[in-house]
């Protein structure tokens, strides 16, 4: 099946990108209740292109966190700039919300639809409240769905070898993202 876009999501993603990036734009943490800390402690110590001799004694307090959000911080340039990390995360969410899309679309059966649950997902406090901190659930949500519209995309129409590493490594993405990506897995 093919990505059928109707006018409806073009118009909904160029009105919630200049949000979504407004309410990212920030140079401060925005909690010290979450895990965005944690986050950028372990970007510091795992960053290769920088070193952090004050990171390395407290990564270990936060090794229970998976590398992939943390590296993603340090490749993007949000290990020492608290407004790139909070860029990052915002284009994560963007990109989540264009899975959201595509997802919906498939299983309701047409653009529109895809549209209208969309925009639901952008009226729920969580679209936002994980956009407001330093923190993976956007990403994790992106390579989520991304493992989900693959699968259907390509492995339900058999599409070889390449098709399943495809799949695998999203899968693993996301479980190197947030341990619940296990439930990808495991389900």
């Amino acid at each position: 099946m093919r990505w059928r876009v109707n006018r409806e999501f073009p118009v909904l993603l160029a009105s919630a990108a200049p949000v979504t990036i407004a309410f990212s734009w920030q140079h401060v943490i925005a909690s010290l209740g979450d895990d965005s800390v944690s986050y950028l402690t372990l970007a510091r110590y795992l960053s290769p292109l920088s070193s952090d001799a004050l990171a390395a004694p407290w990564a270990k307090h936060h090794a229970n966190f998976p590398p992939l959000f943390p590296l993603f911080l340090a490749f993007t340039g949000g290990t020492y700039s608290l407004l790139a990390a909070h860029l990052a995360v915002g284009v994560c969410a963007l990109g989540a919300l264009c899975l959201v899309y595509l997802y919906a679309e498939r299983h309701l059966g047409g653009p529109r639809r895809g549209a209208l649950v969309a925009l639901l997902f952008l009226l729920t406090p969580s679209a936002w409240v994980s956009v407001r901190g330093i923190l993976s659930e956007p990403l994790f949500l992106a390579l989520s769905l991304a493992a989900l519209v693959f699968h259907e995309r390509h492995l339900a129409m058999d599409r070889g070898k390449a098709a399943l590493l495809a799949f695998g490594a999203l899968m693993a993405a996301a479980y190197i993202t947030r341990i619940a990506g296990i439930a990808l897995i495991a389900g």
